[in-house]
């Protein structure tokens, strides 16, 4: 009985060895802003955000993968605007805040829709990231904080890959509609304080309607 369990197993890692692949690919995003106001002396305040995002994957067969994905990311805004302070006269603020990021994420993908070259996934992918935030604000005073972010949770959402030939494809993360749960807890040092948020998310997501665009090199 051991020897033909022993047997099937061998058997099936086989088969799934046979029809598996390696591949490797990642995408890299950078957006660049700025803004004016002509009320104030600062006549452009600019802001950027950087990511990088590797990727190394296992297709088990033609419906299934699996992989771990990381994301490197950092970003700085300059924001400005003018209101009133408490004792009725006009001034300007600014605010300026810089981050950087990371997060690792294994995930589970199973293709729904296959047309020609094209290839519509859905991915689970459990998360874990942290991230390290400066802000500074200046007005008539000035103040810093820093504060930390750590959290974790899964999400579900659409991938969409392109096969330019039989080693190279395009991938597009469709993060803009996802359902998950997260949580996440924030420390700041001023004032000394620790939050956590925990929540469920289900909808689109405005701040990622235009996907980023990566690639993939399979062996």
């Amino acid at each position: 009985m051991k020897k033909t369990i022993s047997s099937i197993i061998i058997t099936l890692f086989g088969l799934i060895s046979a029809n598996a692949q390696y591949y490797i690919g990642g995408s890299l995003s950078l957006n660049v802003s700025s803004q004016s106001v002509e009320q104030m002396n600062n006549k452009s305040n600019p802001s950027y955000s950087f990511s990088l995002s590797p990727e190394i994957g296992y297709s088990l067969n033609e419906k299934m993968d699996i992989g771990l994905l990381f994301s490197i990311g950092t970003s700085s805004s300059k924001i400005s605007s003018i209101g009133l302070n408490p004792d009725g006269y006009w001034i300007g603020f600014t605010n300026d805040s810089n981050t950087k990021s990371f997060q690792i994420s294994p995930y589970f993908r199973y293709s729904f829709v296959k047309w020609k070259r094209f290839n519509l996934l859905g991915s689970i992918n459990a998360q874990l990231s942290s991230a390290k935030i400066k802000s500074e604000d200046s007005s008539f005073w000035e103040s810093s904080s820093e504060s930390k972010q750590t959290s974790w949770g899964v999400t579900i959402h659409p991938v969409l890959i392109y096969d330019l030939s039989d080693r190279w494809a395009l991938i597009s993360h469709l993060n803009f509609f996802r359902f998950g749960f997260s949580q996440v807890k924030t420390e700041t040092d001023t004032p000394p304080a620790t939050s956590i948020e925990t929540g469920f998310n289900l909808g689109i997501d405005t701040n990622n309607v235009i996907p980023a665009i990566g690639f993939i090199y399979k062996f």
